[in-house]
């Protein structure tokens, strides 16, 4: 019975030993993990300012309450027709932000200038031989002010956009089927209140600086020219502008 304890409380100590031996050589063949590092999420709150430029598209239509056929309508007493150009587009923007969790919610002012001019004659043909209606329609420049609302992805941020829009309208209906000096001529001239809806893709370069590409709608609403009574004809003009724009931005944040 002593020989059988001796023996095991060898055998026991043998183990311990080998065990208390082999654990720095196992530990050394275990592989290292490191605690994760987190890296903060880029934060778009703050003040920014910018430029953008891009691609502008006018979409005009003259309604006119005068039976003189033009734009496919012989002998009815309403005209329709559309003036349909391109230009560039070229301004700035300025605006703030403030993201809670991942939303982003901004304010954000901005002023382009367009070229967007468009005129087409028509033929009259209802009034005398070889006569025109001559349409104008022309935006020189557009502002709006706008709310944002995004979804943050750090650096990267997804939003859409809508608000006021203003814009700098002119349009013009000429009859030539009269002599030049009674020759009718509806016009207007004016500054436009209207909406604007969009969405866009913006990305942080740094702390300082963002690049955005974004599309635009503008709906300028409608402007009324006369009526104006020439012998025994009225006449009487709506003018309408719609310009969508796609244009690509760079902006310095503070």
């Amino acid at each position: 019975m002593t020989l059988k304890r001796n023996l095991l409380a060898t055998v026991s100590l043998l183990a311990l030993l080998g065990a208390a031996h082999l654990q720095p050589a196992q530990a050394a063949d275990l592989p290292v993990v490191k605690a994760p590092v987190k890296v903060a999420d880029f934060n778009w709150t703050g003040f920014y300012i910018g430029l953008h430029g891009g691609a502008a598209w006018l979409g005009h239509r003259q309604t006119t309450f005068e039976s003189n056929g033009a734009c496919g309508a012989p002998g009815g007493t309403i005209s329709e027709c559309s003036l349909n150009t391109w230009g560039g587009v070229f301004g700035g923007f300025a605006g703030y932000n403030m993201q809670l969790g991942r939303f982003v919610y901004g304010l954000e002012v901005d002023g382009s200038w367009t070229g967007l001019k468009k005129s087409a004659n028509y033929a009259d043909i209802v009034g005398l031989s070889n006569s025109v209606i001559t349409l104008t329609g022309q935006v020189d420049w557009l502002a709006t002010v706008r709310g944002r609302l995004g979804i943050a992805m750090s650096p990267t941020l997804l939003y859409v956009t809508g608000g006021a829009a203003f814009g700098g309208v002119k349009s013009s209906w000429t009859d030539n089927d009269l002599p030049p000096s009674t020759r009718v001529t509806l016009s207007s001239d004016k500054t436009k209140l209207g909406w604007v809806l969009g969405a866009g893709i913006e990305r942080a370069f740094g702390d300082r600086w963002t690049a955005r590409a974004e599309v635009l709608y503008h709906d300028l609403g409608k402007v009324t020219a006369g009526p104006v009574r020439q012998g025994v004809d009225t006449y009487n003009t709506t003018f309408r502008h719609r310009v969508t724009t796609a244009r690509a931005g760079l902006a310095l944040r503070w």
